[in-house]
């Protein structure tokens, strides 16, 4: 009997030995699990007293948040403490997150500040303040990011500065000393920035570099360096402009260089290697190298190289210019009764006139030639009564709008009741070189008065 008493003694023991060990390891694990959760780190027991009260613990949370916080802003990194995960929640009403947190899956962040080193991710952040942190698959709107990874978000009535932005649209915003890349630009204002890959739309650009883009619809650029862009219906301003295009556009006091100018204005430029083309007006500038097509062209220098064709010039400075075409007579013009008229077909015109010819371009005066001496029908300019067999002697000529006009003087007074003709022969050449490629010969030539 006894034995069996001393067994169930010695089962009782065991049990007890057990038992005590089973409780401390339980108590271990509640210790651990009451220290790593809830506490933001801080070790204190507080958050256990008896009164279920919290005050304590949030308390040395706040405490140590700020601590953390002013250490990341002394030496600029990001600290590994006070880090906070929010998910699917709403922050507002002036909260403050500290630094190294993260705010994602569809949280909410309303009138709050989010200090240095977050990470916002699919969130909406309103009217807050977001500083040297990264947001992504977010929509900011009316708020302030500061030196911030922005990316694949949407920014709306936002202040930004000296933040990196990918993939991302900015609507009413304005943004400066920042990297933009692959994103829409609307209504919003850059400054001091770089744009690459993207579309501006009604917007102001200042003091950038632009490029790989397409800025349109009544968009200004102002003191920016703007390279493989498409420029439409834009307003630029004192801009390099290189390997873009420019249509329905305007420029002035600009460097344009190897792009594509299209129905645009060019004024005090300066446009290299480039295609001038399609109603474009450019006035004041100097175009060099370039090739110029169906243009207005006012008060330029045109110089080297550059190829002119099928465009109206005035008042320009044309210096080793080469033209594709051959010049033509547009026009003549003779005095009748005091007035000019046009010279083909014309009666009764004026014994004493004088004889105005209109090139399609400049010409090369040398090559403007007549007879000063005596009646042969010598010189590239030639004026008969005789079917050219003889010619009437020529006194003087001049020319004006940079040798496109030339005003002629027959030494006397034409014979009246007489038919006149005027022939230009094809020895007359642009000032490129280019002959005219016929004679032009008047068709019904002009009678003087009786």
């Amino acid at each position: 009997m006894w034995l069996v008493e001393d067994y169930c003694f010695q089962i009782k023991g065991k049990m007890k030995r057990i038992l005590s060990l089973l409780i401390v390891l339980l108590l271990s694990f509640l210790l651990i699990a009451c220290g790593g959760g809830g506490s933001g780190g801080s070790g204190s027991s507080s958050s256990d007293d008896s009164s279920g009260e919290t005050s304590t613990s949030s308390e040395s949370d706040t405490s140590s948040s700020d601590t953390g916080d002013s250490s990341v802003v002394s030496t600029d990194l990001c600290s590994s403490s006070n880090s906070y995960t929010i998910d699917n929640s709403t922050i507002d009403n002036d909260s403050s997150i500290s630094g190294n947190s993260s705010i994602m899956d569809n949280s909410s962040v309303d009138n709050s500040t989010v200090t240095k080193c977050s990470s916002i991710i699919s969130s909406i952040i309103d009217n807050s303040t977001v500083d040297n942190s990264t947001i992504r698959f977010s929509t900011l709107d009316n708020s302030t990011t500061d030196k911030s990874t922005i990316s694949y978000s949407s920014l709306s009535s936002t202040n930004d500065n000296s933040s990196t932005i990918d993939n991302s649209t900015l609507n009413l915003s304005n943004s400066c000393s920042s990297y933009i890349d692959n994103s829409t630009i609307n209504n919003s204002t850059i400054c001091y920035s770089t744009i690459d890959n993207s579309t501006i739309d009604n917007s102001t650009i200042d003091n950038s570099t632009i490029r790989f883009s397409t800025i349109e619809d009544n968009s200004t650029t102002d003191n920016s360096t703007i390279n493989y862009s498409t420029l439409s219906s834009t307003t630029d301003n004192n801009s390099t402009i290189d390997n873009s295009t420019l249509t329905l556009s305007n420029t002035c006091s600009s460097d344009i260089d190897n792009s594509t100018i299209d129905n645009s204005t060019v004024c005090y430029s300066t446009i290299y290697n480039s295609t001038i083309d399609n109603a474009s007006n450019i006035t004041n500038s100097t175009i060099t190298n370039s090739i110029i097509d169906n243009a207005t062209i006012d008060n330029v220098i045109i110089n080297n190289n550059s190829v002119v064709q099928n465009q109206t010039l005035q008042n320009d400075n044309l210096s080793g210019f080469a033209s594709s075409t051959s010049p033509t007579v547009t026009s003549f013009f003779l005095k009748k009764s005091g007035s000019w008229v046009s010279g083909d077909g014309s009666s009764n015109v004026d014994a004493d006139t004088n004889i105005y010819i209109y090139f399609s371009e400049s010409m090369d005066n040398s090559s403007i030639t007549v007879n000063t001496s005596d009646t042969s029908c010598s010189g590239t300019f030639q004026l008969s009564l005789d079917s050219f067999s003889n010619c009437v002697q020529i006194s003087s000529y001049t020319s004006w709008n940079n040798l496109k006009y030339f005003y002629f003087d027959p030494a006397s007074n034409l014979i009246s009741g007489n038919t006149y003709h005027v022939r230009v022969t094809t020895g007359a050449k642009d000032g490129s070189g280019n002959s005219m490629s016929t004679n032009y010969t008047t068709d019904d030539g002009f009678t003087v008065t009786k």
